[in-house]
């Protein structure tokens, strides 16, 4: 049970981090061309 539990637990982590991964590649253009055009536009 407790090991079943932790692989589930383990399972569910990973899942997440690629969620996350995928969400940091799809959207990197985005989250690093406003700040820069921002702050472009500021100077």
């Amino acid at each position: 049970m407790t090991s079943n539990g932790s692989l589930k637990g383990s399972v569910v982590i990973s899942i997440y981090l690629l969620m996350i991964f995928i969400l940091v590649r799809c959207n990197c253009i985005h989250l690093y061309a406003y700040p820069i055009e921002f702050f472009w536009d500021l100077s």
